[in-house]
């Protein structure tokens, strides 16, 4: 996604209620509004893992002038 907002201009609107430090390993299936282990019924249990928001922000800092392309909305 960063690459092709770099060669094509553009920007990325990502929205997570998640936590803004990612803690450990967050994919988790989920069925009928309960959490389920996610190889459960494959093709029916919808997969969910938390954004890992710090990741992103490597991404979208200017490593050349360290300024932030980001904005974090709580």
């Amino acid at each position: 996604m960063a690459e092709r907002i770099k060669q094509q201009s553009g920007a990325a609107l990502i929205i997570d209620y998640g936590k803004e430090i990612k803690e450990g390993f967050t994919l988790r299936g989920i069925l009928k509004h309960q959490f389920v282990d996610v190889l459960t019924q494959p093709g029916d249990v919808d997969l969910s893992v938390d954004v890992d928001w710090e990741e992103i922000k490597v991404h979208l800092t200017d490593s050349k002038t360290s300024k932030n392309k980001y904005e974090c909305l709580t």
